[in-house]
């Protein structure tokens, strides 16, 4: 089976580097008055603390007029997906371990996103799990994978995917050929697709 590393694109509506976004539960007048840091969907994830469920009725609230963007993470494994990303996924029956519908609110909160998306929470698989023994990859002090030259995958039986133990500057999503593929069909923006058979980790700006 062959897999891909995703990585951030420079295109319309598709920031670089960190999302200028947060994840509420519901809408509020004040956005700043609230600390979107102490929800669980963060505090957990920071904490390496068990998911909880989303809710619904949930709002992403970003900082710029317009987002156009296939993928972009707010914390650890959560993301923020697009409808066609979303549905890339269905096609090909990727096993999240949480998907919720939201409401983007942009400009600060004062009007709403053009297009439509999902807080969604992928499975991540432990390095020991994922990855083949014939991979070359490079630990720093903390035994986290910070590079590798070649990385040989084993099927997870799951087509979009993270893996645990990852350094942050290489913690991205993975994939197989087949949602790769969906996801060029839809002509999903703001992500970039790397060939692991062609490519090491110094591709990756991570999703």
């Amino acid at each position: 089976m062959k897999f891909y590393m995703m990585s951030q694109k420079k295109d319309f509506g598709s920031p670089l580097g960190l999302l200028d976004a947060a994840l509420y539960d519901k809408f509020y007048e004040n956005w700043r008055d609230v600390n979107h840091g102490d929800f669980p969907w963060y505090s957990n994830s920071a904490m390496h603390r068990a998911h909880e469920k989303m809710p619904e009725g949930m709002v992403l609230v970003g900082g710029g007029k317009k987002y156009c963007f296939g993928a972009r993470r707010l914390i650890n494994n959560l993301y923020a997906i697009s409808d066609d990303f979303y549905n890339a996924c269905l096609e090909v029956g990727v096993d999240f371990l949480d998907a919720v519908r939201v409401s983007f609110k942009v400009d600060g909160g004062r009007s709403e996103n053009l297009i439509s998306y999902h807080a969604a929470v992928f499975k991540s698989y432990a390095v020991e799990k994922v990855v083949d023994g014939s991979s070359v990859l490079v630990r720093d002090e903390y035994d986290l994978v910070e590079s590798f030259s070649r990385l040989k995958l084993n099927d997870v039986g799951n087509a979009v995917f993270k893996i645990a133990g990852f350094s942050p500057y290489i913690n991205t999503l993975f994939c197989t050929e087949d949602f790769k593929n969906k996801a060029e069909e839809a002509k999903i923006l703001g992500v970039e697709f790397y060939s692991m058979e062609e490519w090491g980790s110094e591709k990756i700006h991570p999703l």
